[in-house]
Parts: C-alpha cells; sequence; structure tokens
C-alpha cells in the first residue's frame, strides 16, 4: 500500500488498469517523486502492440483516464515505454518505486 496525498493508493489498482489493456505488456512500475512540497504519481507500462504516435498517445491518454477512476481523483503521468524496457517481476513491492524524501 502506497500513502500518496492522504489516500491510500494499492499498486494491485493500477495492476488491475493496466492489464484491462491488450496493447500493454503486464509489466508496469509506479513511481513516487517529490520536489519541494510537492508530491507525482508517475505509472510506467510497457507497450506491446502500439503501432503509430497517434495510437501511443491514444492508449496514455486512455490509460490516465481510467487511472484517474480507480485512483480516487489523483492524477498519475502516463509514460508508455517500449516492451522490455521494464525489469520482469513477480513481486508487487518491486513495481513501486518511492523517491520521496521523509
Amino acid at each position: 500500500m502506497i500513502w500518496f496525498k492522504g489516500i491510500n493508493i494499492f499498486p494491485s489498482a493500477v495492476e488491475a488498469v493496466v492489464r484491462k489493456f491488450d496493447e500493454l505488456s503486464n509489466e508496469f512500475e509506479i513511481v513516487l517523486d517529490q520536489q519541494g512540497e510537492v508530491q507525482t504519481l508517475t505509472v510506467r507500462a510497457e507497450a506491446v502492440s502500439i503501432r503509430s504516435t497517434d495510437d501511443h498517445e491514444k492508449i496514455r491518454k486512455r490509460l490516465g483516464e481510467k487511472l484517474l477512476e480507480a485512483l480516487e481523483g489523483i492524477h498519475a503521468k502516463v509514460e508508455i515505454l517500449k516492451e522490455g524496457t521494464l525489469p520482469k517481476t513477480e513481486y508487487k513491492g518491486r513495481r513501486v518505486r518511492d523517491n520521496r524524501t521523509g
């Protein structure tokens, strides 16, 4: 579980959204960052069948909208990566990278 801006976020909720997209692999990463008082949440997912830049942008936007619904109004920046970019993992804890301080 992740505590982000006063809301509990479960990596399994992000996983459920990512897995609904046939264009994406099952590999994803949640990255939490902080600059001063501003915290950001980024979801990085791998593409498996995106052919064009337009398709890439449509998937990125659609994934962002679905994550907004699933994460109780938390806006997540979305990055779509080339397949094989993220390390394969079987443990959900390895899918979260928390770079915040304090």
